[in-house]
């Protein structure tokens, strides 16, 4: 994510204390890069897991936040909105398969992703 700030630089030279001068110049600074996320704090656990996996946010969100679960072949099996206020959940995978599976994060602006194991 790429962020660009506008600063003000203002510099006074000074020589020998008999003379002076100001120069005053807008810089745009533009920062380019992965930026951490609001899901940078997310735990989830148990993993590897034989049924339930509990989701803990880290924060209490200002915003909703969606969790897909999906198959390593990308199919979608499961979304779920979250409430705004919520810090945990609790998502019931006991009637999947064993196996991997990847589990995504998201709002409007950012997103994360994460890998689960299914055990028999």
């Amino acid at each position: 994510m790429s962020r660009i700030f506008s600063l003000l630089l203002i510099v006074v030279l000074v020589d020998n204390g008999s003379c002076s001068d100001t120069i005053t110049q807008q810089v745009i600074v533009t920062t380019v890069g992965i930026s951490e996320n609001m899901f940078s704090s997310v735990k989830i656990y148990p993993n590897p897991t034989q049924g339930n996996i509990h989701i803990d946010f880290g924060i209490t969100s200002n915003v909703p936040i969606t969790m897909s679960l999906f198959s390593m072949t990308g199919q979608l099996i499961q979304s779920k909105t979250f409430s705004k206020t919520l810090e945990s959940a609790n998502i019931d995978i006991s009637s999947l398969t064993s196996g991997v599976y990847s589990i995504r994060l998201s709002t409007d602006t950012d997103q994360k992703y994460f890998k689960i194991f299914k055990a028999e």
